[in-house]
């Protein structure tokens, strides 16, 4: 009968001899409860496996993709958009991070793809020129701090969004050692930019004070 099967500890109704017994054993409510996980500490079966490695990952992967091709599986935000309140948000927060040094992910806009990515004196940075040019004026007692502060700029007929490195109280500063077609749109939209293009005197004095391996000795963690 039903009631044979109603755990002693916690009440709840079993559907059958077996899983009351097991439920029983491993009642939450249970003092004498005894489990063991016999997965803890274990790593998982596909841990390191990829669909060009192992058939069964590629199998899982082809059949995700169909799914989403006949639309049996449908991406939970597909066709919705974002109130512009919660971009307000979103752009806010991601501009916090940065500042802050939090590693945020995701596509970088100005740099991405470019230098050494890394976090020193507890701030991001997109790459070694920043962070001697950060350095340098610190030690040497200038103002600066990361900028937060974004720029919209139009650019093949869309509206895109400009985060400038730096701010020294005065100017936004940008460091580029490299420049694509976009970038004198950027620019155009930020009237009081400075564009830093040699860091050589920055870089001469990091590897004095701290050697040739300068980055490795500054930096809390290096992103390859």
């Amino acid at each position: 009968m039903e009631t044979d099967y109603i755990c002693k500890w916690c009440q709840k109704i079993c559907k059958n001899a077996n899983s009351h017994r097991n439920h029983e054993r491993l009642c939450p409510h249970n003092p004498d409860r005894n489990y063991v996980s016999y997965t803890l500490g274990k790593p998982a079966w596909n841990k390191g496996l990829t669909r060009e490695s192992d058939e069964r990952i590629a199998k899982y992967v082809k059949k995700c993709i169909d799914h989403y091709a006949d639309g049996t599986n449908i991406a939970h935000n597909k066709g919705k958009k974002h109130s512009d309140e919660a971009k307000i948000h979103i752009r806010e927060g991601i501009a916090k991070a940065k500042a802050e040094g939090k590693n945020v992910g995701g596509y970088r806009e100005h740099k991405s793809g470019h230098g050494k990515k890394c976090i020193a004196d507890g701030i991001f940075f997109d790459s070694s020129w920043e962070v001697a040019y950060w350095f340098y004026n610190k030690e040497m007692g200038n103002k600066l701090e990361r900028n937060t502060k974004e720029f919209l700029y139009e650019y093949q007929n869309k509206t895109h969004r400009y985060l400038p490195d730096f701010f020294d109280g005065n100017n936004f500063i940008e460091i580029k050692g490299y420049e694509d077609d976009r970038c004198q749109a950027k620019y155009q939209s930020v009237n009081n930019l400075v564009v830093i293009k040699d860091v050589s005197k920055e870089i001469n004095y990091m590897t004095e004070k701290y050697g040739d391996d300068w980055l490795n000795k500054v930096c809390e963690k290096i992103y390859n």
